[in-house]
């Protein structure tokens, strides 16, 4: 698996300089929550989300680590590509999916951060089944 594809997606999702920092975190809340993210998806990432969708990126989801990133790609890449419309929600089911089947054979506890860990889990927040 070309390492770069998938590290390139987290190096962007969780910067580097996430830290106890107060200010910094709020600033990185908003860019996570806040909708500060759109932008820089839109304009570097809907080819990612897209190859996603289209399975061929399906093999991301063999190590802990790029099945974040496809759980990143598909839960929030895509409601930042497809803001506003029915099509935001369109890969929640596949979002939910990896992160059910990744808790069920370790993914999620392999991951180091809690960062990545909340990541991985907010696809059954999103979900609207219990």
């Amino acid at each position: 698996m070309p390492v770069e594809e998938f590290e390139g997606v987290l190096r962007f999702w969780f910067p580097q300089e996430l830290s106890g920092d107060h200010a910094a975190m709020v600033r990185q809340f908003e860019w996570w929550f806040r909708g500060g993210a759109d932008a820089p998806i839109v304009e570097r990432s809907p080819s990612v989300l897209e190859r996603a969708v289209q399975g061929e990126l399906d093999y991301w989801c063999n190590e802990p680590r790029s099945r974040l990133a496809l759980i990143i790609v598909f839960d929030q890449f895509s409601q930042s590509v497809y803001r506003d419309t029915a099509q935001a929600y369109a890969q929640n089911p596949k979002a939910l999916a990896l992160a059910l089947q990744g808790i069920e054979i370790g993914h999620y506890a392999a991951l180091e951060t809690p960062w990545e860990k909340t990541f991985f889990f907010l696809p059954l927040g999103h979900s609207e089944e219990l």
